[in-house]
């Protein structure tokens, strides 16, 4: 069924950027510029005034790391290019992994280095060569910038010309959900989901199955326990609002977890060397890579199970020898709050100095999702700051986002975060523009021809897990959002293709694709959802009815496999499967009416049983396959 609305048939406006920079980036970049100048101003003084030769080359060293050695010559000019290389290292290490005094020990010391070399005369040639390789560099930098800015200002019109009708037809082309009495997890869905249960239902100190390489980026522990948290949360709001058993478990374990040092731990060395200070606590200054992400994990968790523990003081206490930093959801979310309320651009760091927009994304959810638990009004409060910084500070000419832009100085360096990323992201919060993402990737990456879907852009996937060439990266970031978006035709591809190249094994009754865990717990959401199932997960959670239904609370994992759990107010209504051999199992069903007698259809179990004093029941159902079960009030 097409989904065919005001919304999606009314006249569309892109949301494109200005030509130019937003005004907290123009101040940034002015200010860098003219400390800048004043650097090349003070570092030509010295040669202009024949200071002495150690001076000069100190000052020099000021132009540009390693300079300095110009004003040495001879053999020193070897080491200019050893320290540019080393310049660009530290840059990668600063937006990495917030060590901004990597660039400034590198360039600095070069100079220092470079004063210590100076003999009792200048090289002459050396402080205009300086110069003048200096003013070249700037010369062809501003060209290039030039050509590219022309080429951004004429996608910007190719763009306002197709946009509005491709925006349209991703609402028309959109596949509405089933009812939500009808959801129901599909064998092979099941099979996926369960990769994720088996990783989260490990004790809390263990992490087999994860995939360990640094925890400053992207392969980051603390971003497969999120992608884990968020899967158990959506499969809970859409398809087993009424299971609280190894779900509630399994959500719960990955937040522990998140908790230990092995997880958090980065941001001791991260505030030393980005922020220049011992003290460590992870939910305070910056970290939305943390905050953003775990608080809204928590959140869901909180939202779907009616479980409040996380609300007690204390309740989120990050450990580390001695120091522990005791926080609860009220002081992550405030953190968040605060962070947005200082920063100028409304966005805030990740690393130290560096704002990322994915994060940001995160840190808006976590916010929505508190604002439904709490009746906070948190989101509301920066929602407009946000959207506007969003457009003037992080919105290319042509549409596309700015994913990675330097709190310090204002530039921005290109970050891997395309448009075919950006709907999972962005549609719990900002619908319009996901649309409008979703019509710029299904530009670039999907053509049809004949009713047949073609995906291209598979050479650009990267494994973030391990930082590799790799299709499947390319294919999860358009699932989880063509599913968002409801572009079932490209699921379908996608899900193809998948299969094809994804080299997927069945262990177990547990379905893997060859892929780190980083992208194999990021695929589980993916596969599982539907038009807006994550915006309703964040935003909604499952129906009012079911929060005051029966609750299926204890079922043997893997034995029992749930696929549907969900209430009217009064019934249940059970699909369950056989994780290992078909046969007799016990289940436990609570917030039954005590004393009330109920009916009971299907499992080959009693007709009918008489629910305790507690409102409990114990019944042993028979699993052969797709098993249905219905409980309901005895007429």
């Amino acid at each position: 069924m097409n989904s065919i609305n005001a919304s999606v048939t009314e006249n569309v406006t892109p949301f494109l950027g200005a030509p130019e920079d937003g005004p907290v980036t123009r101040a940034k970049k002015m200010r860098t510029r003219i400390i800048y100048i004043l650097c090349v101003v003070g570092g030509l003084l010295p040669w202009l005034l024949g200071a002495a030769p150690a001076l000069q080359a100190a000052s020099l060293g000021l132009l540009f790391p390693g300079a300095g050695f110009f004003a040495v010559g001879g053999w020193a000019l070897v080491l200019v290019p050893l320290v540019l290389a080393l310049y660009g290292i530290s840059l990668v290490a600063w937006f990495g992994s917030g060590m901004i005094s990597a660039p400034i020990v590198i360039w600095l010391g070069s100079a220092a280095l470079a004063a210590a070399l100076a003999g009792d005369a200048t090289w002459s040639a050396g402080p205009p060569l300086a110069l003048g390789l200096l003013v070249v560099y700037r010369v062809i930098s501003a060209r290039r910038q030039g050509k590219a800015h022309k080429a951004l200002l004429k996608r910007r019109e190719e763009r306002l010309q197709f946009l509005p009708e491709a925006i349209r037809e991703v609402g028309l082309r959109a596949t509405e959900p089933p009812p939500a009495d009808e959801r129901e997890l599909s064998p092979v869905e099941l099979q996926v989901l369960r990769y994720n249960l088996d990783l989260a239902l490990q004790p809390v100190e263990r992490f087999e199955g994860f995939d360990t390489i640094e925890q400053f980026q992207t392969s980051a522990l603390r971003y497969q326990l999120n992608n884990v948290g968020y899967s158990l949360s959506s499969a809970q709001a859409i398809y087993t609002p009424n299971f609280q058993g190894y779900n509630n478990l399994a959500q719960r374990n990955v937040i522990e977890k998140m908790l230990t040092k092995k997880v958090w731990g980065y941001w001791r060395w991260e505030r030393l060397w980005g922020h220049f200070s011992t003290r460590f606590d992870p939910v305070g200054r910056d970290n939305i890579m943390l905050t953003g992400f775990f608080g809204l994990q928590v959140c869901l968790y909180m939202a779907e199970t009616g479980d409040m523990r996380y609300a007690e003081p204390g309740s989120l206490t990050f450990k580390w020898g001695k120091h522990e930093f005791a926080h609860d959801i009220h002081s992550m979310i405030g953190s968040i709050d605060e962070n947005y309320s200082r920063s100028e651009f409304c966005l805030f760091p990740c690393e130290p100095g560096w704002v990322y927009t994915p994060c940001n994304f995160m840190g808006m959810m976590a916010l929505i999702a508190y604002d439904r638990l709490f009746g906070t009004a948190l989101a509301s409060k920066h929602m407009a700051r946000f959207m506007r910084s969003l457009g003037d500070e992080f919105t290319l000419a042509d549409g596309d986002l700015i994913a990675l832009r330097s709190e310090v100085t204002g530039g921005a360096i290109p970050f891997p975060f395309g448009n075919e990323s950006q709907p999972l992201f962005l549609n719990a919060f900002a619908p319009e523009r996901a649309r409008q993402a979703w019509a710029l990737a299904r530009d670039t990456y999907v053509k049809e021809k004949d009713g047949k879907v073609e995906i291209s852009g598979l050479e650009k996937g990267v494994d973030f897990g391990r930082y590799r060439k790799s299709p499947l990266g390319h294919l999860m970031s358009l699932l989880g959002s063509a599913s968002e978006m409801g572009d079932q035709p490209v699921v379908t591809e996608v899900l193809r293709l998948l299969n094809e190249l994804g080299s997927p094994q069945v262990k177990g009754g547990v379905l893997k694709y060859d892929c780190t865990s980083t992208s194999g717990t990021s695929l589980v959401r993916g596969v599982i959802l539907r038009k807006g199932d994550w915006r309703k997960t964040v935003t909604q959670g499952a129906e009012a009815c079911t929060r005051k239904g029966p609750i299926l609370t204890e079922a043997s994992y893997p034995a029992v496999l749930v696929a549907k759990a969900f209430s009217h107010g009064e019934d249940l209504q059970l699909v369950l499967y056989p994780g290992q051999v078909e046969g007799e199992q016990t289940v436990r069903i609570e917030r039954l009416q005590p004393g009330v007698q109920y009916s009971l259809q299907g499992a080959g179990a009693p007709a009918s049983f008489v629910a305790d004093a507690q409102g409990q029941a114990q019944l042993r159902i028979h699993l052969a396959g797709r098993t249905a079960v219905s409980i309901q009030p005895a007429l």
